[in-house]
């Protein structure tokens, strides 16, 4: 644990770090490194924030994920077999 940084940056930094694939994880770990993990209990607004930068994180380690509908013809489209 780092004196000079509090609990919830500490959140934030694991967050941005990729380290984490959850808030559950984020509180893990600030409990681990002996940090108070009710600092990210600070509502909706945080959470989000917090899922916002674990989803960036994980994008940029595995690029983004694409869904099966993005790939999906639409409505009235066909798929070609040929490279049309």
């Amino acid at each position: 644990m780092d004196p000079k940084v509090s609990a919830l940056e500490r959140a934030f930094q694991l967050a941005r770090s990729g380290q984490a694939a959850s808030i559950d994880d984020i509180k893990k770990r600030l409990k681990r490194e002996g940090y108070e993990e009710k600092a990210v209990d600070g509502g909706p607004s945080v959470a989000g924030q917090l899922r916002k930068l674990i989803i960036e994180a994980s994008e940029r380690k595995r690029g983004p994920i694409l869904s099966t509908i993005d790939s999906a013809p639409r409505s009235g489209e066909r798929r070609s077999s040929r490279g049309s």
